[in-house]
């Protein structure tokens, strides 16, 4: 750093410690100095800047980097100040490969599904309910997110994953192993990052008129179980389930009541009952409600979960005349 250059930082500091007005004014009086002297802006003048910023106890006057070339004919500090689209992009959120779930190896050798999956739930915190799978299986991943490891439990015991909210869900029945998404793309709006999604994996989506917003997107095959809830979180909106239809909405201002239990081998009438004294509400049985489930959850909507043990035995949970109603599902 030169002598010229070290006295216009040491002047950008002093200036800020002895002014008395709101830091508004004083971003512009900063603005002002840089235009009449290039030097300040060079990237060692960048120190001063910072603690002028720190001192005051706002970091919003100097933008959102300090990081500037070395060159006598780099751009001003402050750059996003006379580019206001720099600063929009700046805030835009991002999601990538460090969002999704770390990969681990899995090891499942002549033991019984149920076993297997509640230890996968267990020790990734996934929330889960299944029903009571005494199949054995045998499984072995080298690379898999907790998520994918429960699919391939989940087949190998002729079912497969579906969710309802947050909650996953062992349904019967095999499917076809899904599509794995690539995507990278700047700031997008995230009904277009939806809308490609529900395509490309072929869901029924039904998007709320209020979700919306901007993010950008950065992964290499990802499975859209994985990435349509950190796409939702990111603009504040959240998936729900609803049978074979997902909806992503605008996360309610009123949380809805939330469960936090774990049962293993447990009857299902049992563990309605449960959810019942949660939600204040009472289930009417028209469907049938039959055999035992294992669940384990944590800060989960019960209305959720509910639907959840639900399609484990092919029903669903609809509201009739305001009253919850266990029916088959397709009835």
């Amino acid at each position: 750093m030169n002598d010229d250059e070290d006295l216009a930082g040491r002047h950008l500091l002093a200036m800020a410690l002895s002014d008395e007005r709101r830091p508004a004014d004083l971003e512009a009086r900063i603005l002002a100095r840089l235009a009449a002297d290039p030097t300040v802006a060079r990237a060692h003048a960048g120190r001063w800047l910072t603690a002028a910023a720190l001192l005051l106890g706002t970091i919003a006057v100097v933008g959102v980097s300090l990081v500037m070339p070395h060159d006598a004919a780099s751009k001003p500090a402050l750059a996003w100040a006379q580019d206001p689209q720099a600063k929009q992009a700046a805030a835009v959120p991002k999601v990538t490969d460090a969002d999704l779930p770390e990969r681990a190896r899995y090891s499942f050798d002549g033991r019984p599904a149920l076993d297997c999956l509640m230890e996968v739930a267990k020790a990734s915190g996934l929330p889960l309910v299944s029903d009571v799978r005494e199949q054995i299986v045998h499984v072995a991943l080298d690379a898999a997110t907790p998520r994918q490891a429960l699919e391939a439990i989940a087949r190998e015991a002729d079912a497969h994953l579906e969710s309802y909210g947050g909650v996953l869900t062992v349904v019967p029945g095999k499917r076809a192993a899904e599509t794995l998404l690539t995507m990278h793309r700047e700031a997008t709006p995230v009904t277009t990052l939806l809308d490609l999604i529900a395509h490309e994996a072929h869901l029924n989506l039904v998007v709320g008129p209020d979700v919306a917003g901007a993010v950008a997107v950065d992964v290499t095959r990802c499975a859209w179980r994985d990435l349509l809830p950190l796409l939702a979180g990111a603009v504040g909106a959240e998936v729900e389930g609803l049978g074979t239809v997902l909806h992503v909405r605008r996360k309610a201002q009123a949380p809805a009541p939330r469960t936090y239990f774990a049962y293993d081998r447990t009857p299902t009438a049992k563990v309605l009952d449960t959810i019942d004294k949660i939600t204040g509400t009472k289930l009417i049985d028209e469907g049938g409600i039959t055999g035992s489930v294992s669940v384990r959850v944590k800060d989960q909507p019960a209305l959720d979960v509910r639907q959840a043990i639900a399609a484990t035995q092919g029903c669903e949970v609809i509201e009739v005349r305001g009253q919850p109603v266990w029916r088959r599902s397709g009835r």
